[in-house]
C-alpha cells in the first residue's frame, strides 16, 4: 500500500515537473500592480484638483504629484536655483544659443548647398549645442529613458539628480513607457519647465545592411513622438484657457445682470417708500384730526347741534342696553369708555384702520415703521432664495472642473537617443534624428515650436552634426532657390 502511493506521489511529480532542488531556490513573489488612470486610458492632467481630494485620504500619491507639479511650474528660475543651489551662472538659456546659420557663421563653416531643396527657411528655428543638458534653460528637455521611467545611467540618471525626487514620484504614476513612446513630466528642479521621457530602440548588433528596419523606425517614432506630445500639450493648454476665459465671461455678465436688477430693486424700493411715506402722512393727520375730536368731546365742548345730538342719542342707548341686560345696570364712566374707543377708531380714505390713544404712541411708530418697508410677493422672494442657493453651487462645479492653463513648449532640446550603451550608431542617429526633425518642421510650419536644439556631449556628435546639418537645413537656401528655376529655363530653351 505504502509502495503504491509512493509511486503515485512520484508519477505526479514527473508530470508536474517539480523537482526537490526547487525548494531551495528563492520563489518568486507575485507582486499585485496597483490599476493606474493612464492604463485606462485616462488623462491624469484632465483630473481636476477638488476631485483629486478624495486620494489624498486613501493614500494615493496621485494629489500630491499634481500639487507639487503646479507648484514648481509657477517657479521662476530663481526660486528653484536657490532651492536646489546651483549657481545661474552655470545656466544657459535658449536666448544665448545661436540658431544653425549664426553658429555656421561663428565657427566659419563652408556653405555648401544641398542637392534638393528642403529645410529652406527652417534653419532659424534649429540649434546645435555642446553640453550637459541638465543646464539648458528651455521650456522642455527629452530624457532618453527606460521602459520603466524610474531613472538608470547615462542622461537619465542625470535628469533624475538634477531635478529630485519629485520627479520620481510623478514618473511611478505614469505607468512606464513603450519603446518608441513619449511621456510628458514636469521638470521640478531642473532649469526646464517640463521633461518628455521617451524610450529608445537597443540594437544588439548591426549587420549588413546596417541598423535594422525596425530599430530605425522605433528611432524615428521616438523624436516624432515628442514634437506631436509637445504640439498637443500647447492644444490643450489652449483649450483650458479658453475654458477660463468663457467661465470668467460668464461670471462677469452674471454679475452685469445682478447689478441690473438691483438698481431696478432699488428704483422700485424707491417708489415703494414714496407711496408709504404719503400713506405714513395721512393717517398721521387723520389721527391727529380725531385726537382733537376725542379733546373737544371730554372738554364738553361740542362744535355742531347735531353732533351734540348724536353723541346724547348714543350715549342714551348705551345706558338703555347697559339696563336691560341680564338686569347689570351700567355705569356712565362705562359708557364713557365705550364712546371713546369708537370715536379713537378713526377710518381714513384708503381703508384703513386706524387707531389711535393716548399713551400708545410707541406702538404707533413701531407700526409706521413695518408698513414704511417694501414688502415682496413670497412667490418672488422663493425664486431668489433658490436661485441664490442654486447658483453658489453651480458656479463651484464649474470652477472645479476647470484645470487651470499650464505653461506652453515653445522650446525643445534633444540629447543623442540610442547611442552609447543603447548601441545605436552615431551617423546612423544623426541621420535620423535630422531628418525626422525636419520633415515635423515642414509639415507643421504653423506648430509653436519655435526651436529645436540637438544637445551633444561628444565632440564626435558635434562633427557629425556640423558634416550632416547643410543636408537637411541648407545654409544658402536662397542661391539654391534660384539657381532651380534657372536650370528649367535653360532646359526648355530649344537647341540652336
Amino acid at each position: 500500500m505504502f509502495k503504491s502511493y509512493y509511486n503515485s506521489v512520484v508519477s505526479s511529480a514527473r508530470s508536474a515537473r517539480w523537482s526537490p532542488w526547487s525548494l531551495l531556490q528563492p520563489q518568486k513573489v507575485s507582486r499585485s500592480i496597483p490599476v493606474t488612470m493612464t492604463s485606462q486610458g485616462i488623462d491624469q492632467d484632465d483630473i481636476p484638483m477638488p476631485l483629486l481630494q478624495k486620494f489624498k485620504t486613501s493614500g494615493h500619491p496621485l494629489y500630491a504629484v499634481r500639487k507639487n507639479r503646479e507648484e514648481y511650474l509657477r517657479k521662476s528660475l530663481e526660486e528653484k536655483a536657490k532651492e536646489a543651489r546651483w549657481k545661474l551662472s552655470t545656466v544657459t538659456s535658449v536666448e544665448d544659443i545661436p540658431t544653425w546659420p549664426d553658429y555656421a557663421t561663428q565657427n566659419e563653416l563652408e556653405r555648401q548647398p544641398a542637392k534638393k531643396s528642403k529645410g529652406l527657411g527652417l534653419g532659424s528655428k534649429v540649434s546645435i549645442w555642446q553640453g550637459d543638458i541638465t543646464k539648458l534653460d528651455v521650456d522642455a528637455i527629452v530624457n532618453a529613458a527606460n521602459r520603466s521611467l524610474l531613472g538608470g545611467g547615462g542622461v537619465d540618471g542625470a535628469i533624475h539628480r538634477m531635478a529630485g525626487n519629485k520627479l520620481l514620484q510623478e514618473c511611478k504614476i505614469l505607468d512606464g513607457c513603450d519603446t518608441g513612446d513619449a511621456k510628458i513630466s514636469a521638470g521640478y528642479l531642473l532649469p526646464a519647465r517640463y521633461v518628455i521621457h521617451t524610450v529608445g530602440p537597443i540594437v544588439r548588433s548591426c549587420g549588413r545592411d546596417g541598423v535594422p528596419k525596425e530599430s530605425r523606425q522605433f528611432l524615428e517614432s521616438c523624436y516624432l513622438t515628442c514634437l506631436e506630445k509637445a504640439q498637443q500639450h500647447n492644444n490643450k493648454q489652449r483649450q483650458r484657457q479658453e475654458n477660463l476665459a468663457r467661465l470668467e465671461m460668464k461670471a462677469a455678465n452674471s454679475t452685469q445682470t445682478k447689478e441690473e436688477g438691483e438698481e431696478e430693486e432699488g428704483c422700485r424700493g424707491a417708489e415703494a417708500e414714496k407711496g408709504e411715506a404719503e400713506k405714513e402722512r395721512k393717517a398721521v393727520e387723520m389721527s391727529t384730526k380725531g385726537d382733537e375730536r376725542l379733546k373737544e368731546e371730554r372738554q364738553g365742548g361740542v362744535p355742531d347741534e347735531s353732533d351734540g345730538a348724536k353723541v346724547r342719542k348714543h350715549e342714551q342707548k348705551d345706558e338703555g342696553q347697559g339696563d336691560v341686560e341680564d338686569g347689570n345696570a351700567t355705569s356712565p364712566k362705562a359708557t364713557e369708555t365705550d364712546t371713546e374707543k369708537e370715536a379713537t377708531k378713526v377710518i381714513d380714505k384708503d381703508g384703513g384702520d386706524v387707531s389711535r390713544r393716548e399713551g400708545v404712541g410707541v406702538g404707533a411708530e413701531s407700526r409706521n415703521v413695518e408698513e414704511s418697508q417694501p414688502t415682496r410677493h413670497p412667490e418672488e422672494a422663493a425664486v431668489e432664495s433658490r436661485g441664490a442657493l442654486e447658483s453658489k453651487p453651480e458656479r463651484h462645479l464649474q470652477e472645479a472642473a476647470i484645470v487651470p492653463p499650464e505653461p506652453l513648449i515653445q522650446s525643445i532640446a534633444f540629447p543623442c537617443i540610442s547611442t552609447g550603451i543603447f548601441g545605436y550608431p552615431q551617423e546612423d542617429a544623426a541621420h535620423v534624428a535630422l531628418e525626422t526633425v525636419q520633415k515635423w518642421l515642414e509639415t507643421n510650419d504653423k506648430s509653436d515650436i519655435e526651436r529645436v536644439v540637438f544637445c551633444l556631449f561628444l565632440d564626435s556628435d558635434v562633427e557629425i552634426y556640423e558634416e550632416q546639418l547643410p543636408k537637411f537645413f541648407p545654409l544658402n537656401g536662397d542661391q539654391n532657390e534660384r539657381s532651380e528655376p534657372e536650370e528649367k529655363e535653360k532646359s526648355e530653351e530649344p537647341p540652336s
